[in-house]
């Protein structure tokens, strides 16, 4: 085994005689217990659409994260196959300005979850720069959304009853 630290983490590596079971190692990975990534992810929710290569049909997705590379994605479990690993799949994310995006990706992993399927992609090369611009727009967006007013409303009403609530 080996260790090595990087800022607050630490990177490991074993090596075993016995294999570990697949099943075991995905599940570790699913639960956060093992990072496969090589970069850092951010957690979003972008609503997008999948289109498998051989396929006319657009599937609703819900962007779950997403890295320098890749990206997580959940899709409602349907009758068959959402994807496989190795299809290669296009994302339709529209940008801040509506503007629908296509990035090209190919399928890494996918796993039965809750209900849903969950698939791991690696963005090509190609599709890279679009697809780092349009998260990145997302999330100043996210970032710089206003404060919806019942927020404010009920922070105006804490206020007001802590006032009247002590006399």
């Amino acid at each position: 085994c080996w260790r090595k630290e990087q800022g607050n983490q630490w990177i490991l590596g074993c090596s075993t005689e016995t294999p570990i079971p697949h099943e075991l190692i995905s599940g570790l990975c699913e639960s956060g217990g093992i990072e496969r990534r090589r970069a850092s992810r951010t957690n979003v929710s972008v609503d997008a659409e999948l289109q498998a290569e051989e396929s006319s049909e657009k599937l609703p997705i819900e962007i779950l994260d997403f890295s320098d590379t890749g990206v997580r994605l959940a899709a409602p479990t349907i009758d068959g196959e959402v994807a496989s690993k190795g299809d290669r799949v296009a994302l339709v994310l529209q940008d801040t300005e509506g503007k629908a995006i296509e990035v090209q990706a190919q399928v890494r992993w996918t796993a039965e979850k809750d209900g849903q399927t969950l698939l791991g992609a690696e963005v090509q090369a190609s599709s890279l720069a679009s697809f780092q611009a349009v998260m990145a727009r997302q999330i100043a967006n996210i970032r710089n959304a206003p404060q919806k007013p019942f927020f404010w409303g009920a922070v105006a009403a804490a206020i007001v009853y802590g006032i009247l609530g002590s006399f």
